[in-house]
């Protein structure tokens, strides 16, 4: 169990000027806050997630998380890489 897996929304800082990569788009992802969510549920050990926040609209984003597949571990590994290869 998970809670506040967006660690008060300091997962933003690194990717804010960066496009969503395409390794996001398979899961049906198309916020980094969906492809967060995906990535985090995607793993083996995790059975659910408590995203907490007050903001509608980032609620309703975080909804989207819930539709359509969530990536494997191959894909889980792509987003590692890509997220690290990020500027800081």
């Amino acid at each position: 169990m998970i809670n506040r897996p967006l660690q008060r929304d300091a997962l933003f800082k690194r990717p804010a000027r960066q496009a969503l990569p395409a390794v996001a788009a398979d899961p049906g992802c198309v916020s980094w806050g969906q492809c967060y969510l995906k990535f985090i549920i995607g793993h083996q050990a995790v059975t659910c997630q408590f995203p907490a926040t007050s903001k509608v609209n980032l609620m309703q984003d975080n909804m989207g998380a819930n539709k359509g597949p969530v990536p494997d571990a191959d894909r889980r590994k792509e987003m590692v890489r890509i997220f690290d290869e990020m500027p800081v």
